[in-house]
C-alpha cells in the first residue's frame, strides 16, 4: 500500500499544498495570492486527516499576518469563536518556510521513530488519528477486520513513514525551486 501524494490539481476531497507569494495587505483575498501551481501537489483529505492534521495544526501561526488577513470577500477567516484558525476548507493556511522546514524535520523525525522506536510516547498525539482505513488496501486482512490497533498500525507503519519521506521530499523541492517565495499554502477541499 501506497498512501498518494498527487503531482498538480484534483479538485475532488484533495488539500492542496504549494508555494504561494502574497501581496502584503489588511485583506488578503485569492486576487492577493500568486500560486506557483507548477508545484502543486494533492493529498486526500482522509489521509491529510490521519497522517498530516497533527503537524499542520501544530505549525499554524495565528500570529502570522497572512494568516490574520486572510479574508474570503465576505468576512476575515476565523473560527466560531472569532479565533484565526487553521481553515479545513477553501481557504488557504499559510506556512513560512522557516515553520515548514521545522515541520519538515518533525515529520522527518517521526518517520525515523516509527520505523525504529515505535513505542516512544512522543509518537501517541501523532499516531492518534492513524486509521487503518487509511493504512491498508480493502483486501488486506487488517483492513478486513476493520480494528485499528497498536499492533495493526506497527504491522503496517512502513506505508506512513514512505509518505512522510516522500511527502517532506515533495515540501523541500518545492521551498528550493521557488526561492523567491516565502511561504507554503495549504488549503483543504
Amino acid at each position: 500500500m501506497q498512501i498518494e501524494i498527487k503531482e498538480g490539481h484534483d479538485s475532488s476531497s484533495y488539500f492542496w499544498i504549494e508555494p504561494a507569494k502574497v501581496k502584503p495587505c489588511e485583506r488578503i483575498g485569492e486576487d492577493e495570492i500568486e500560486y506557483r501551481y507548477a508545484y502543486r501537489i494533492s493529498i486526500e483529505e482522509g489521509d491529510v486527516e490521519c497522517f498530516l492534521q497533527y503537524f499542520f495544526y501544530k505549525y499554524f501561526d495565528t500570529s502570522l499576518p497572512y494568516n490574520i488577513n486572510r479574508h474570503d470577500g465576505c468576512m476575515y477567516v476565523r473560527d466560531r469563536f472569532d479565533k484565526v484558525a487553521f481553515e479545513w476548507n477553501l481557504e488557504s493556511n499559510f506556512y513560512t518556510y522557516v515553520q515548514t522546514e521545522r515541520m519538515c524535520s518533525e515529520i522527518e523525525w517521526a518517520a525515523d521513530a516509527l520505523e525504529n522506536d515505535f513505542n516512544n510516547p512522543y509518537l501517541e498525539p501523532i499516531m492518534k488519528s492513524y486509521s487503518i482505513f487509511y493504512m491498508t488496501d480493502r483486501d488486506d486482512p487488517d483492513h478486513i477486520a476493520g480494528l485499528t490497533s497498536p499492533v495493526t498500525i506497527k504491522r503496517n507503519i512502513s506505508c506512513v513513514v514512505d509518505f512522510y519521506r516522500r511527502f517532506t521530499g515533495y515540501i523541500r523541492n518545492m521551498m528550493k525551486e521557488n526561492p523567491d517565495v516565502e511561504l507554503i499554502s495549504i488549503m483543504g477541499p
